[in-house]
């Protein structure tokens, strides 16, 4: 497929553990280089302690009601991206826009698409 206008295309990324994985965020290494990547169009539940106030409000949101069955979501969707991507080699999409420009928040918005060529998302 040729390269979109204003895309980069990380291929042979890698899937590493770290504090930002979850369901929708994946921590990858590119060619030495570490980087924290935001899936379009999804959302799941935060497993971060520090990200309580925003899985209260993603739990409300997906209609769930206690703390303990909004972290096995967000253990869940943690598990299925990691099963999908560790130990295979898999594709990064992205136009470098950072999730929340000025902050700490290192995500950069992108699309992954597994080994097999389908769309994480």
């Amino acid at each position: 497929m040729e390269q979109p206008q204003g895309w980069t295309k990380l291929e042979g990324c890698e899937y590493r553990e770290g504090a930002h994985s979850d369901g929708d965020s994946v921590e990858v290494l590119h060619e030495g280089k570490a980087h924290v990547f935001r899936i379009y169009f999804v959302d799941c539940i935060e497993q971060n302690p520090l990200s309580a106030k925003r899985r209260r409000a993603q739990a409300s949101y997906f209609g769930i009601s206690s703390e303990r069955e909004a972290l096995q979501h967000a253990d869940a969707a943690a598990s299925v991206t990691r099963e999908l991507l560790e130990g295979r080699p898999f594709t990064v999409w992205t136009r470098w826009e950072m999730v929340t420009p000025g902050s700490d928040n290192p995500s950069i918005r992108a699309f992954v698409e597994t080994s097999e060529g389908r769309d994480l998302a």
